[in-house]
């Protein structure tokens, strides 16, 4: 666990190094338009505006990423102990009642899935993007 918190929170400090990048081209383009409407370079401001978007995603779908991982383990503990607590051998449980209760805990295996593959789109959703806009800056 303690190499996702790392890798997370150098996930963070390159995202606050573009804030601040981008941030710094704002106010330069700014500076160097005196204020006057047609000197400003609006693809440079739409530019910067894309990459403070994709910034506060990225640092937000972290923060998701995050917490999710931090859960994993006793989520996979709760999951283990309730399937294990079902008295399969035991002659005075119904099987309706066995059956219910094991099916009952693959469903909250089925969500936890759930969530964890829409972590993996938004994550590739977020992949491309970025993918998009290397692309576009390096002019490729």
């Amino acid at each position: 666990r303690r190499w996702l918190k790392y890798n997370y929170g150098m996930l963070f400090a390159l995202v606050f190094c573009a804030v601040t990048a981008n941030l710094h081209f704002l106010y330069d383009l700014h500076r160097h338009a005196k204020r006057a409407i047609e000197k400003i370079d609006t693809k440079g401001v739409l530019e910067v505006a894309y990459d403070l978007v994709m910034a506060a995603l990225v640092a937000a779908f972290g923060i998701v990423a995050l917490v999710s991982a931090d859960k994993t383990e006793s989520k996979a503990l709760d999951f283990v102990h309730r399937i294990a607590n079902i008295p399969f051998a035991s002659p005075g449980v119904p099987f309706e009642e066995k059956v219910s209760d094991f099916f009952e805990s693959i469903d909250v295996l089925n969500a936890e899935l759930a969530e964890a593959h829409l972590l993996s789109v938004v994550a590739f959703g977020l992949m491309v993007l970025m993918l998009i806009r290397i692309v576009h800056a390096t002019g490729v």
